[in-house]
This record gives C-alpha cells, structure tokens and sequence, in this order.
C-alpha cells in the first residue's frame, strides 16, 4: 500500500512510515520472544526471514536521517541487536557491547538518540559499563544534542559509579544530626525502608550479615525508616 503511494510522498515522509511498518512488523516477531512465548516457535523465528527487511534495506535506512525522528524505529534496532546478538547467539547482554555496537555503525542525530534510547532503557544497570557508556558518549563527541548532552551529564554526576553522594543531614536514634559527609572515606551501605513493610523488616538480618563482612571501623549501615 505504502509503494502505491510512493510518488505522492515527500521523501523523507516516505521513509518515515517505511521505517514505522518494518518497525511494527518486526516488534511483533521479538514481542513473542520477549513475551516467553512458546518455545516451539523459536526454531521457526530463528530461521525466519522477513520479507521486508533484509541487509539492503538496514544499509539504505541506516544513512537516512529521517528516521532518528522514529523512536519507534530505535526501538525495534534496540531489539533487533537484542535478538540477534543475545537470544540466537545464546549470550547475555551487553550494555557496552550493544553501545559499541551502534556508535560504530551509525553516525550524526541517529546515533545520538541511540545512545539515549540504549541509557534509557538500562537505567538499572548503574555499573562501570553504564559508566563508560556515559563517559565514551560525552568525551568522544558522539552527541552533540544539548538536551540529550545534559541527560548524560546528570547520569554523570548524579547515578553512576564516581558520582558524588547527596549529602543528607538526618538525626539519628538519639536525635544526633549526622551528615553524609561525617561518613567520608567509608564504606556507606544505605537502606531506606517503611515500618509497616513487612519485606523490609526481612532485609534486616541479611544486612546485618553484611555489615558483619567488613571493619567496623571501615563501614557503616545507614538505615532510613520513614514511618507515619
């Protein structure tokens, strides 16, 4: 239907919606993998090849700017890598290696929203991976949008390993006010937790345990209970 009304498009509004159908049409095969869906079905994926995408195609979208306005399309590159490089190779994923991946390949604003697209959505793995990604991302110039430039940035100095801590100043069971920075050249296990929370209350012995790991002199268990 889209080719019958090629002439008719502008360009660039052509491959938009080409890149949203290839999108749509590809999610559907990842979303039932993604989903656990039937494992007598991932043989048939595995060798499944779509009629719409094949290397040509990834070559031809791959250098049209148009598609970095398609977070749809980022989308489906993401879980594309994903399903490629980890579900049919039998590997774990990789943040770095998925980032690697696509700084290598793309270029300009579609690697831009990349790098935020592949962030964003790993937000939980604030580890050295994430951190170089970060780092990589800012001081190898790969982006230059100022939103996505501060996006990063925050991350930088706020979530990732080497961040500076929030220095808190809350009293203490004996109404003592402590400062984070009273715990400066030690190891701060912090734990935030309800007192109705009956999950939390569970946690208390494993970080007990934990604390019996290291030199008291050396750690420190900070417990924040916020009860009514």
């Amino acid at each position: 239907v889209l080719n019958a009304y090629k002439k008719q498009l502008k360009g660039k509004d052509y491959r938009l919606l080409e890149g949203n159908i290839i999108s749509d049409y590809q999610l559907e095969k990842f979303g039932l993998v993604e989903s656990g869906g039937p494992p007598m079905f991932y043989p048939y994926l595995k060798s499944y090849r779509s009629p719409i995408w094949n290397a040509s195609v990834e070559i031809r979208l791959r250098n049209s700017g148009t598609l970095r306005h398609s977070m749809q399309f980022l989308e489906f590159l993401l879980k594309q890598y994903k399903y490629d490089s980890c579900f049919v190779a039998h590997k774990p994923f990789k943040i770095i290696d998925c980032y690697k991946y696509f700084t290598h390949l793309y270029s300009g604003p579609t690697r831009e929203w990349l790098i935020y697209s592949i962030i964003n959505e790993n937000l939980r793995r604030a580890d050295q991976d994430m951190a170089f990604c970060v780092h990589d991302a800012l001081q190898s110039k790969y982006v230059s949008n100022p939103s996505i430039r501060q996006y990063l940035i925050r991350l930088q100095t706020t979530k990732l390993p080497g961040a500076t801590a929030f220095n808190f100043s809350l009293p203490d069971v004996t109404g003592k006010i402590v400062h984070q920075s009273d715990l400066k050249g030690k190891i701060v296990l912090i734990d935030t937790w309800h007192d109705p929370c009956g999950p939390c209350g569970q946690m208390h012995p494993i970080l007990d345990s934990i604390k019996g790991l290291f030199d008291p002199n050396e750690f420190v268990l900070v417990q924040i209970c916020n009860a009514y």
